[in-house]
């Protein structure tokens, strides 16, 4: 287990030091957001997705699929344990 958390923690580093040297993040120009209203800017993306519909198809898809998957994630503890004990999950008395 040590070794797991010695390569993690280089390779945490190695990206580290990568991302604070020799990645430029461009300026952000001051006032250009100042004209822009929320409602306007909600307007506009909701006119982009009604020209792309594929992508407001693949939004839909995972949103269907996260709403899934969070109800099977949040049920499968209340119907393993009572059958299988508190073990199956590492939980110990």
């Amino acid at each position: 287990m040590d070794t797991v958390i010695a390569v993690d923690l280089l390779s945490f580093a190695i990206a580290f030091v990568a991302l604070l040297f020799f990645i430029k993040l461009p300026e952000i120009k001051d006032g250009t957001s100042k004209d822009e209203n929320v409602i306007k800017l909600a307007k506009e993306g909701l006119k982009f997705l009604k020209e792309t519909p594929l992508i407001l198809t693949v939004i839909l898809f995972m949103a269907g699929v996260n709403l899934t998957a969070s109800a099977f994630d949040a049920v499968l503890p209340a119907l393993v344990i009572p059958q299988k004990g508190n073990n199956v999950y590492g939980i110990e008395k």
